[in-house]
């Protein structure tokens, strides 16, 4: 059965354990049922009643593909000369 450990609100593993295991949590940390960490994963959050997933860094800052582009192509004249 797979649950999430939290923490202060922050998921800090997720774990697979026996649905017969007497295992406790450490203190401090919360074991979430199985309805509410099935789509958890580390650094996501815990609301006191969803898990609310974390954003990834690079899709937060947005791109210049135009900027990448060009020194794509500036790299690209280098190497032909």
């Amino acid at each position: 059965m797979r649950k999430a450990l939290v923490k202060d609100g922050l998921v800090v593993n997720v774990i697979e354990i026996d649905s017969k295991s007497d295992w406790k949590p450490p203190e401090g940390h919360t074991l979430l049922t199985v309805d509410q960490s099935k789509q958890a994963s580390p650094g996501d959050t815990w609301d006191g009643k969803k898990i609310i997933p974390q954003v990834p860094s690079d899709i937060s800052k947005p791109r210049d593909l135009e900027k990448e582009m060009d020194a794509i192509k500036e790299r690209l004249d280098e190497l032909e000369k």
